[in-house]
């Protein structure tokens, strides 16, 4: 088992990308990739989602996209 670094807190998936979630700030959580999955895919799998939102905010000027971050498990120590 891969041990994760200290301040985590969460396992989780953001855009279909295993990450580790930091949840110390819930204003603004702190997101790394997990599983040696190197960083350009997570801003790879950004870039995607960032072209969706700028399609659908042409299609709905008044949504607001979120980011859908699912967690799968608490951290344990």
């Amino acid at each position: 088992m891969i041990k994760p670094p200290a301040n985590f807190t969460h396992y989780g998936w953001l855009h279909g990308v295993p990450v580790y979630v930091d949840f110390t700030d819930p204003d603004l959580p702190i997101i790394d990739t997990r599983w040696y999955v190197p960083e350009f895919v997570l801003d790879a799998a950004e870039a995607v989602f960032g072209l969706f939102v700028a399609i659908w905010s042409v299609l709905d000027p008044y949504s607001e996209p979120m980011y859908a971050i699912k967690l799968t498990g608490l951290i344990k120590r």
